[in-house]
């Protein structure tokens, strides 16, 4: 074990080294009346529960076990004591009166105990930066000022300090925090140099992110965004950072738009449950489609959108990815409850029930015997059956092309993609809403920011499977919707030069409002019709 100090000899920002590990060492002290035990040495120590618990070496492989465990009970399984010696730990038994002091693994240096943090590099480069909790009257945050060469470090704390109640039923679950949200104590960057350099770290959290983080969410890093979370494809777009790596397939499929950071990170680390974005046009559920996640654009309206970057505030919402359905569930449910914001139904609108109609959109089809083709197919197959109902085909052209709301008689794509409604909404608004940055720059250093170019002219691309327009419709109306992956499909990789498998997913949109109901569905649905619950890490999903 070697223990690095920092400059100054005292234990901020210090790490510990334990085989190939590496761990951050909290500088907050935890007095502690055993430690008498270790007679005045510095030593790794990790706090177990009562010998009588229900205790397994797989259990003990889950939590991270450093060089001596303390156990709050004279006895130990036989099992138990031989797994710790093969792994190296020198095991102390000792009766724990001191019952202030959570589970888990600490530092030992004195009458005091030091919490400590696994620390793992960020190789999918999904994160601006890790984060550690400053305490005080307030949790605040620090960025993690330790770097795995080029690459940051997150610091990840073990589950065995948290236990979950009524009141925080989400103790201990780990969080990543797109960077176009405020955290306190940390800056808000937008993935923009300028913005980073002007600015201080912020004082206040986002309200919403606050409401996880009093529900006893655990925020281990802020995630990259696209800059000011517009529509940026990787890599030409990324300028002042560089986008993401999506794990699937090949390692360089693109993770797509601004929440790239969140989804690229919950599809790639084991030790990350769950991460928030935002959505505007799509910056959750692209992203979710394409890193093979589960996620949900929440109804705009529904969560405190202070303390965040808008970029078209009558559009822009949060949301949620994770590789588990039923955690997204419960970190919503949880988090819809205690937020700030109450988002009433109107007295027209009634409860939701079990949906009478399964709406297939012919718009969207793919070519007839693709794989994705197939895959859908048999997904709607099972709503079918998982509603009881058949399906009702609708063509979103022929609907809008007897209505003539525009009353122009233009084709619906032209009027929504080639008239640039989206960006007649987004452009002036984004102006605006960066017209303070601007301006402070150019006090400050008496010249203009650099921000990233648009893009003038595009060659028309060839047919794939990601339609801006397909998102357009939660995206005007006002809907909640739910990403599911359904399975993925193979490609031919030029990097690889080999097949690969990219991921397939399909969308639930639902009435506005009905944010948790639609989420409950989609678990149910995937539940009992013989989809994934969770997806796998890495390349392939499935």
């Amino acid at each position: 074990m070697s223990i690095y100090p920092s400059r100054d000899g005292s234990l901020q920002n210090s790490t510990m080294k334990i085989g190939p590990n590496l761990y951050h060492v909290d500088p907050y002290p935890i007095p502690c009346s055993f430690l008498g035990v270790l007679n005045g040495n510095s030593s790794p120590i990790t706090i177990m529960p009562n010998a009588n618990s229900s205790i397994t070496a797989q259990w003990l492989k889950d939590i991270f076990i450093i060089s001596s465990v303390s156990l709050p009970s004279p006895t130990m399984n036989p099992s138990i004591r031989d797994a710790l010696k093969s792994w190296g730990a020198d095991l102390t038994v000792i009766q724990l009166y001191n019952r202030g002091v959570p589970l888990g693994p600490y530092y030992a240096a004195g009458p005091y105990l030091h919490r400590i943090s696994r620390l793992y590099r960020d190789t999918q480069e999904a994160f601006v930066f890790g984060t550690i909790p400053s305490y005080g009257t307030t949790i605040r945050y620090e960025p993690l000022c330790v770097s795995g060469g080029r690459l940051p470090m997150i610091a990840v704390p073990s589950r065995l300090y948290y236990t979950r109640t009524s009141s925080k039923p989400l103790d201990g679950v780990r969080l990543a925090v797109k960077d176009n949200v405020d955290l306190a104590g940390t800056k808000t960057s937008m993935s923009s140099r300028a913005m980073e350099e002007l600015y201080p770290e912020k004082d206040e959290t986002a309200p919403a992110i606050q409401d996880l983080i009093d529900l006893g969410a655990i925020v281990v890093g802020k995630t990259k965004t696209s800059q000011f979370a517009d529509v940026e494809e990787p890599t030409v777009d990324w300028v002042d950072t560089h986008c993401p790596f999506n794990p699937r397939g090949d390692g360089y499929l693109s993770p797509n738009y601004s929440s790239s950071g969140s989804a690229a990170a919950v599809a790639a680390y084991s030790w990350l449950d769950i991460a928030l974005g935002t959505d505007t046009g799509g910056s959750i559920r692209d992203p979710a489609g394409v890193c093979g996640v589960f996620g949900i654009r929440c109804t705009p309206g529904s969560l405190s959108m202070d303390g965040i970057f808008p970029l078209v505030r009558g559009m822009d919402t949060l949301g949620l990815v994770a590789r588990d359905v039923m955690v997204v569930n419960d970190v919503l449910s949880a988090w819809l409850k205690h937020c700030s914001v109450v988002l009433q139904r109107s007295p027209a609108q009634p409860e939701v029930y079990k949906p009478t109609r399964v709406i297939y959109f012919t718009d969207y089809l793919y070519e007839d015997g693709s794989e994705a083709r197939r895959l859908f197919d048999d997904v709607v197959s099972r709503l079918e059956s998982f509603f009881g109902t058949d399906r009702t085909t609708l063509n979103l052209e022929k609907e809008w092309e007897n209505s003539n709301p525009s009353g122009k008689g233009k084709l619906f794509l032209d009027y929504l993609i080639k008239a640039n409604i989206i960006l007649n909404i987004k452009g002036p608004e984004l102006w605006q809403n960066t017209a303070k940055f601007r301006h402070d720059y150019n006090a400050k250093f008496g010249r203009a920011p650099y921000v990233n170019p648009m893009i003038r002219n595009v060659l028309a691309p060839a047919p794939s499977g990601i339609v801006l327009h397909r998102n357009l419709l939660g995206s005007l109306a006002g809907c909640p919707e739910v990403v599911i992956p359904i399975g993925q499909t193979t490609y031919d990789s030029r990097i690889s030069e080999r097949k690969e498998y990219m991921p397939a997913a399909i969308t639930l949109l639902g009435p506005p409002g009905c944010d948790l109901e639609l989420c409950t569905i989609a678990e149910k649905f995937v539940g009992t019709q013989g989809l994934r619950t969770r997806v796998k890490l890495g390349c392939n999903a499935f």
